[in-house]
């Protein structure tokens, strides 16, 4: 099973305009379907598992889900009144493996204060669709995969059911600052997208007020039709 670490990722939309903008002198990779810019909507995947970790009264709470991604590259991405190209792509759904829509169910990997008593938690995507922009930030630097919100929403993830003396806490965490690695060294055509806290910012969550939500881990994407995925070099 190709292994992913889901996003849980996060900008607000009104940056994206901006970013959009500014980003054009530095955006000089873009995706590639079967060694082309695709000139046409292709559906690309993910699938594997996301691990989201903030602290919950001062103590770590790190939750493992298992999910699939479904998104586009290529075609006419819109944003606002913008025409986006071939260095976007939009997130579309995200799913349990089985297909079915969120809550999606999620282990406790360290629960902090939330009591043994619950013993899986409910996760929900946060204002999807979300947009991802590839950005070359030097010119012998990695391919960077920003994530930006839509429709006047901010993306990331809440988290419920983490019980403290039998009230079900919720943490919404949301960031502007969320980038990947973006690598082609993956078998069979794949990218690879690469989470750490070396390339990002810590996500804003509620259970703290502060940037403490942190997503860790790769991300391997795919066309849905085997063809060939890439960014350009």
């Amino acid at each position: 099973m190709r292994k992913f670490y889901l996003l849980g990722l996060s900008l607000f939309a009104m940056l994206a305009f901006g970013a959009f903008a500014a980003s054009q002198a530095l955006a000089e990779t873009v995706w590639l379907v079967g060694g082309a810019r695709p000139t046409e909507e292709v559906l690309v995947l993910s699938e594997g598992e996301l691990l989201l970790l903030d602290t919950v009264l001062g103590l770590p709470v790190d939750i493992l889900c298992s999910g699939l991604n479904e998104g586009i590259v290529g075609g006419h991405i819109e944003l606002g009144v913008l025409q986006l190209g071939a260095q976007w792509d939009e997130i579309t759904r995200i799913t349990d493996l089985l297909g079915n829509e969120p809550p999606i169910l999620c282990e406790y990997m360290e629960r902090g204060p939330c009591e043994a008593s619950t013993e899986t938690v409910d996760v929900h995507p946060f204002g999807l669709p979300w947009l991802t922009e590839l950005l070359l930030p030097t010119p012998t630097g990695p391919a960077l995969d920003h994530i930006f919100g839509a429709n006047g929403l901010s993306a990331g993830w809440v988290v419920l059911d983490c019980l403290v003396l039998g009230f079900a806490n919720e943490d919404k965490c949301t960031s502007e600052g969320k980038s990947a690695d973006i690598d082609n060294n993956a078998t069979a055509g794949d990218v690879v997208a690469l989470f750490s806290l070396t390339i990002t910012e810590g996500a804003l969550c509620t259970a703290t007020n502060e940037e403490s939500g942190e997503v860790e881990g790769e991300i391997l994407i795919f066309t849905e039709s085997g063809a060939s995925l890439a960014v350009s070099e």
